[in-house]
C-alpha cells in the first residue's frame, strides 16, 4: 500500500514543499528574456547583413566609377554596378556621394570632367542606408545609419 500515490498536503508546511507548476512559473519568468534575446539577434544579422551587402555595393560602385576615366556616363555606370551589386537594399534608400582627389561629384558629366585629368589620383565613393534596430516587447525602434566608403586611384 505505500505504492499507492499520496493527496498533496494542504497544511502550511506541506504547501511550500509541493513543486507542482513551478518549472511552468520559471518558464513564464524567463520567457519574455529569451524572446528579447532571440529577436534581438535576428534583428542584429539582417542589419550586419545589410551593412555586408553595403559595403560590397560601394566598393563594386567604385571600382567601376575609378576604371571609368574617359568614359562619358561613369556616375550613372557606378551608381547602378553599386545598387545591383546590393540586391537586397532598397535602391532609392542607397546614397552615394562620389569625390575624385576631394572634389564631389555628382553628374555624369562633372565626374567625367573630375576623371578625365585624375590619373592615379583618389576617386572615393561613400554610402550610406537607414537602418531600423528593432528591440522586442519595446515600445521604441531605434534607427541607426549604416555608411561605409572605398578608396581606390584612377586608371
Amino acid at each position: 500500500m505505500s505504492d499507492m500515490p499520496t493527496a498533496p498536503a494542504t497544511t502550511g508546511k506541506g504547501l511550500l514543499k509541493d513543486e507542482a507548476g513551478s518549472v511552468t512559473a520559471e518558464l513564464a519568468l524567463l520567457m519574455p528574456v529569451i524572446s528579447m534575446l532571440l529577436f534581438g539577434t535576428i534583428y542584429f544579422g539582417i542589419a550586419l547583413t545589410n551593412y555586408q551587402q553595403l559595403t560590397f555595393g560601394v566598393l563594386t560602385g567604385a571600382r567601376s566609377f575609378a576604371m571609368a576615366r574617359g568614359s562619358a556616363t561613369p556616375y550613372s555606370a557606378a551608381v547602378s554596378a553599386a545598387q545591383t551589386a546590393a540586391p537586397n537594399l532598397t535602391p532609392a534608400s542607397i546614397a552615394l556621394v562620389f569625390t575624385v582627389n576631394g572634389t564631389s561629384c555628382a553628374s555624369d558629366s562633372a565626374c567625367s570632367t573630375a576623371l578625365s585629368t585624375a590619373t592615379g589620383l583618389p576617386a572615393k565613393l561613400a554610402g550610406t542606408y537607414p537602418c531600423n534596430l528593432v528591440v522586442p516587447f519595446a515600445t521604441t525602434v531605434t534607427t541607426c545609419t549604416l555608411s561605409t566608403a572605398s578608396s581606390l586611384i584612377v586608371e
